[in-house]
């Protein structure tokens, strides 16, 4: 009997716990783009970190790198696991800064598990999405503006 209620009470703390951290927010201010692999293709890494109480982030790790190498049927650009853009990322993904995260009631707090998009292109420096310029399309409009 003591076990179970003891049981039932660390299982109550980690729910309280959790649900303050919910309530954690922070703003993301500084974003240090990566510098390009070596590598021709184009892509983009996914960096996962947490948010330490004074806005710097911790354990960052990639955990997605994916290669444009052609185009569906429909005009969206098709992708292929590839290793290339993961140690940039990670690089660029270390100096990171938020605002120091807070709850709702002005308590410090972490934030676990927070993600960035890190994209690599060639041709179209500055995009912000997936819809890349690929190489065939890149040599096709450099031919027409000649």
């Amino acid at each position: 009997m003591k076990i179970s209620l003891l049981f039932f009470f660390l299982i109550s703390i980690t729910n309280l716990l959790q649900t303050e951290e919910v309530d954690c927010t922070a703003k993301k201010i500084q974003i240090m783009k990566p510098l390009y692999p070596y590598a021709s293709y184009q892509g983009y890494a996914i960096v996962n970190f947490n948010v330490e109480k004074d806005g710097t982030v911790s354990n960052v790790r990639a955990i997605d790198s994916q290669c444009a190498m052609s185009r569906n049927e429909d005009g969206t650009i098709k992708f292929k696991k590839c290793p290339f853009f993961k140690s940039r990322s990670v690089e660029a993904g270390t100096l990171i800064k938020y605002t120091a995260p807070k709850t709702s009631s002005g308590d410090s707090c972490t934030l676990k598990n927070e993600t960035h998009r890190y994209i690599f292109s060639l041709y179209n420096p500055g995009i912000n999405d997936l819809n890349f310029i690929l190489r065939d399309e890149f040599v096709d409009l450099m031919d027409n503006a000649e």
